[in-house]
C-alpha cells in the first residue's frame, strides 16, 4: 500500500481569520492585525522576563498572535488497522518579538484526547515553529482565547536546567 492511500483522511477545514474588518458584526472583538506597538511588546517581555526571571533571552520564541485557522481531521489508518481516530489542531499566525527568530511566523496548537500522554512542546530551527500540546479538555478555553481576547501571544522558553515551557497568553494593554 502506498504512503498516499495508508491514511484516509477527511480534513474540514475552517479558516477562522481573525482580522475582523471595521464595522463586523455587533460584539465582535477586533483584532489588532498590524504589527505590536512598543508598549505592547514591552508589556509581553516584561511579564516572560517577570514570572521566569530564570529564562535566558536566547532560550525563547515568542509569536504575538493576528490570525488563526482550525483543523479538524478523521482517519482511518489502513484495512489492516480500522481502528478510526479524530484529531482537532489549531494553527496560530502572528508576528515575532524582536528578540525572537525573524523567520517564526507560526505555532501549531495541537490537541491531545484527555487521558493520553501530553508531549514536550518543541520549537523547530527549520520550520520556525512553535509546537503546542494540550489536552483536548482545553479546547474550548483556548477557542474562548481567541475569539474574544484581541491581544495574545504564544511563547515558548527554554530553561538551563532542561525545563521548557510554552502557553498561549493574554495581555492588556492600557
Amino acid at each position: 500500500m502506498s504512503k498516499s492511500s495508508f491514511l484516509v483522511m477527511i480534513v474540514l477545514t475552517v479558516f477562522c481569520s481573525t482580522q475582523f474588518a471595521a464595522g463586523g458584526a455587533e460584539g465582535e472583538t477586533e483584532w489588532n492585525a498590524a504589527s505590536p506597538s512598543d508598549q505592547e511588546l514591552s508589556i509581553i517581555l516584561n511579564a516572560i522576563e517577570q514570572s521566569n526571571p530564570e529564562l535566558n533571552r536566547d532560550g525563547r520564541q515568542i509569536l504575538i498572535i493576528n490570525s488563526f485557522s482550525i483543523h479538524t481531521a478523521s482517519s482511518k489508518p489502513s484495512d489492516d488497522n480500522p481502528v478510526t481516530s479524530s484529531n482537532v489542531w489549531i494553527q496560530l499566525f502572528g508576528i515575532h518579538s524582536p528578540s525572537s527568530d525573524p523567520d517564526l511566523k507560526e505555532a501549531l496548537v495541537t490537541f491531545v484526547p484527555d487521558g493520553e500522554k501530553i508531549r514536550t512542546p518543541m520549537y523547530s530551527k527549520v520550520k520556525h515553529q512553535i509546537y503546542l500540546f494540550l489536552p483536548h479538555s482545553h479546547l474550548d478555553c483556548v477557542l474562548n482565547m481567541l475569539r474574544n481576547d484581541p491581544h495574545l501571544y504564544c511563547w515558548i522558553g527554554f530553561f538551563g536546567d532542561g525545563h521548557i515551557y510554552s502557553d498561549i497568553h493574554s495581555y492588556s494593554v492600557e
